[in-house]
């Protein structure tokens, strides 16, 4: 299954469900987010705020995402996304790739410039994702290795079926 590395970067939706420390930094808005241990002061995109709808997403419902933050400096070629999604104990995906190849999902291209920014995103989210604990981790990196932003977060998805809005 191809799954957008830029989706799980915004929404950092699909993953394990294990315990995460006490220690983490809320992403601001409705969202299941939490930064990634370390100096979050460091990273070259400062995230305002990330919201999603509905929260908690649902298998075979669009989401939308809107994130909001600001680039410190602008982000060249080359740069990285390691992505690790997990169910459980399962690992599905832990690969990396190109962010300037993912950002195409989310209409920018590198390079990304300075600047305040804010991304609104409708994904169709398939209704063959099993239900249960996701847990996710995108780290993002420049060129020179130098921190982007890196997310955590853990969401259970439920089959929309029963979650129908009357």
């Amino acid at each position: 299954m191809k799954f957008p590395v830029t989706v799980a970067c915004l929404s950092a939706l699909l993953a394990p469900a294990a315990v995460l420390g006490d220690d983490r930094i809320k992403v601001p808005g409705d969202n299941p987010l939490y930064h990634c241990p370390g100096d979050i002061a460091r990273d070259e995109v400062q995230i305002t705020s990330v919201n999603l709808t509905p929260n908690p997403p649902a298998m075979g419902r669009d989401l939308v995402i809107n994130a909001t933050g600001t680039v410190k400096t602008t982000i060249e070629r080359n740069a990285k996304v390691h992505l690790v999604v997990k169910m459980g104990l399962l690992t599905l995906v832990n690969r990396e790739e190109d962010l300037c190849d993912q950002v195409r999902h989310v209409d920018l291209e590198c390079p990304i410039k300075n600047g305040t920014m804010n991304i609104v995103k409708t994904v169709s989210l398939p209704g063959h994702i099993p239900p249960g604990p996701f847990t996710v981790e995108a780290n993002a990196r420049t060129a020179d290795d130098k921190p982007i932003t890196c997310l955590q977060g853990n969401v259970v998805l439920e089959n929309s079926f029963f979650n129908i809005e009357l």
